[in-house]
Order: C-alpha cells, then sequence, then structure tokens
C-alpha cells in the first residue's frame, strides 16, 4: 500500500500540481474513512504525498508549474507566517539543482507578501484616530509576524551569500522590518 510512506500505485499525471495532490489526498481519505489510517497518520501523509509531487514535477522538468505552485503558497492571502516545510523543503531540492534565480525570486515574493502586510497593519497600528481596540489587535498580529518575517529575510541573506549573489533591496527589506516593529 505504501513504499517509503507514499502511496505505491499513485502516479502524478503532470498537468496540475493541485490536482495531483488532491487525487492524491481523496485516495487518503478512502483509506481514513476504511479506518486503514488515522487522523494523524493522513496529515502526515498527505504532507509527504504532496512533497513528492512536487519533487516529481521538479525531476520532470515541470519547474515553471512548480514555481507557479510555490509563489500561490508563500504568497497566500491568508498566511503571513513562517514557510512551510514542504516549502522549505522544495526550495532546498531546487537549490540543489542550480536553480538559484528562482529561488531567489521565490524567497523575494514571500518576503514581499509580508513585508505589504506588515506595513499595512503599521499604518492601522499606529493610526491615533481608530479605536484603541484595533490599534491593539493590529499590534498584536504585527508581534506574531514579525518573527517569521524576519526568520525569511535571514534566510534569503544567508541563501545570497552562499550562492555569491547580491540584492540592492535586502537593506531594504530589512530596514522597513526595523521599521515596522517601533511605532
Amino acid at each position: 500500500m505504501f513504499h517509503d510512506g507514499i502511496l505505491k500505485d499513485f502516479t502524478p499525471r503532470f498537468k496540475s500540481i493541485r490536482k495531483d495532490c488532491d487525487r492524491y489526498s481523496n485516495e487518503l481519505v478512502e483509506l481514513f474513512d476504511a479506518e486503514v489510517i488515522d487522523t494523524r497518520e493522513y496529515f502526515e501523509l498527505n504532507g509527504k504525498g504532496s512533497l513528492w509531487i512536487i519533487l516529481q514535477y521538479i525531476e520532470r522538468g515541470l519547474l515553471d508549474d512548480v514555481e507557479v505552485k510555490v509563489r500561490e503558497d508563500v504568497t497566500s492571502k491568508d498566511f503571513y507566517g513562517p514557510l512551510f516545510d514542504n516549502t522549505v523543503a522544495t526550495l532546498a531540492y531546487l537549490t540543489e539543482r542550480s536553480e538559484h534565480e528562482r529561488v531567489l525570486r521565490l524567497y523575494r515574493a514571500a518576503i514581499e507578501h509580508r513585508l505589504k502586510a506588515l506595513k499595512d497593519e503599521a499604518k492601522t497600528r499606529d493610526q491615533q484616530t481608530l479605536s484603541r481596540n484595533t490599534r491593539t489587535t493590529s499590534a498584536k498580529w504585527i508581534r506574531q509576524h514579525l518573527p517569521p518575517a524576519r526568520k525569511i529575510v535571514q534566510q534569503y541573506e544567508k541563501l545570497l551569500a552562499i550562492n555569491g549573489h547580491s540584492d540592492p533591496e535586502l537593506s531594504a527589506f530589512q530596514q522597513s522590518l526595523d521599521a515596522v516593529k517601533s511605532p
């Protein structure tokens, strides 16, 4: 049924990462419904299977599809926290295959997405005409999401250094994070 935590008989169709991941998840749901796996196993196996599917797309040379999928993940309108484990693993795998420019673009997208949200919340936090509750909620949101944003910038900086690249925007990213921190 499984080989190294991956469904043995599952084959990606290589038309859509999302659809292949949905198909994979549906097969796991069937196993869950049949009480072959429990909830914890479902989530673990689903995450492992999703990463495996993405890596299969990379191996197939469908790098543009992978970039689109990862960009959607790192710029999700509902997500401003740290990069998901599968995202980090995908970026590492792309880096191993010398897809440095692609990886740097994805890190920049993640940083820019989070910076925009943090700046918007900082404007709310700092606007004295708004209610104290609104400003406090924004301040709390910033305290929660600023550390993951800093970590992503640090990862980006490290990646630039390792690969001998530079980005003149890096200092602007860091200054923006500092400006958001202090009202």
